[in-house]
């Protein structure tokens, strides 16, 4: 046999396992969402019957058994089809998931994890806005306004959940919009795909392919761009700190920033054109700012943890 084609057999396994890698992630996403959101679908009929299962949908405004109902359907969708897949398909590839929890980095970049999403802010309004913008050819027009409804489905869905205006819902809303997709996320996205990436490809190549599915997945045509540099900048903050806590911090910061919005100020905050929030002009100075200031954080956070860090490939 020919060093050539040793060689290709090389590259064939290579290309092989990594597939099965992949694969692995998808076919325990799959399990797991369909074990654990089943599991919430039989629990909340239990609790709540039928009535309750449709309560979150019908009227305009839904009714507390359907928010309860749909709260513990969205529970164990997150729970089992990433927290517990991302654990599980580490298991079943050989990595170790006790690694992506260590806590041997500095404080300042604990701190910088809390600050840099909200810094961010009208940066990441600005790209929503740029988003929605994007021009289409006459002949597509009719997708843009597809997406853009679709868009405003999954919105109002958001709203059911969000507007509820007691402490109680508060909190719970905290822990489920905010603590457990930043934690079951972080660990499939950062934690499972981006570490399986980096391993067969560049660490910058891994970074944005997740970032590019991260944001994809989300089925969010005018949050595309937004998600999509949100992933980048979690992907390169789990490289530099070799932890999922800072990307954990970073992402639950971000996502609590509209539960607190909505609590607050209320749901029409999140139906607000963001130029119009900001007041014509000063939306665009002020998200220059964002994107500057942010630049210059997420530079800091790299540079702490520079000597402790690099560009090379993870292990597992």
């Amino acid at each position: 046999m020919s060093i050539k084609q040793q060689m290709e057999q090389e590259k064939d396994r290579k290309i092989q396992s990594l597939f099965g890698q992949i694969m692995a992630g998808v076919v325990f996403f799959a399990f797991g969402a369909l074990v654990l959101g089943g599991l919430g679908f039989a629990l909340g009929w239990a609790l709540y019957g039928s009535s309750g299962m449709t309560g979150f949908l019908e009227g305009d405004t839904p009714t507390p058994e359907g928010v309860n109902a749909m709260r513990i359907l969205q529970a164990g969708y997150a729970l089992g089809g990433f927290l517990i897949a991302a654990l599980a398909a580490n298991i079943f590839i050989g990595y170790s998931n006790r690694k992506l929890f260590h806590i041997d980095f500095p404080v300042s970049q604990w701190l910088l994890s809390f600050i840099i999403p909200l810094a961010a802010l009208p940066g990441i309004m600005f790209l929503g806005w740029l988003n929605e913008n994007i021009p289409f050819p006459n002949g597509l027009s009719h997708l843009r306004e597809m997406l853009l409804a679709n868009d405003e489905q999954g919105i109002e869905m958001m709203m059911r959940l969000l507007a509820q205006n007691s402490t109680v819902d508060f909190i719970v809303n905290l822990l489920l919009i905010a603590v457990l997709p930043a934690v079951a996320e972080e660990l499939f996205f950062r934690g499972y795909l981006q570490r399986v990436l980096q391993n067969k490809m560049s660490v910058h190549a891994a970074v944005w392919i997740t970032a590019l599915v991260f944001s994809l997945f989300h089925l969010q045509y005018s949050g595309f761009l937004p998600r999509l540099f949100l992933g980048a900048v979690l992907g390169y903050i789990f490289v530099w700190s070799k932890s999922l806590w800072p990307s954990i911090i970073l992402h639950f910061t971000n996502n609590a920033a509209a539960v607190f919005a909505v609590f607050f100020y209320g749901p029409e905050m999140m139906n607000q054109d963001p130029e119009e929030l900001a007041g014509g002009n000063t939306f665009f100075v002020s998200s220059a700012i964002s994107v500057v200031l942010s630049a210059l954080l997420i530079f800091a956070f790299y540079q702490i943890g520079k000597p402790h860090s690099n560009l090379k490939k993870r292990e597992s």
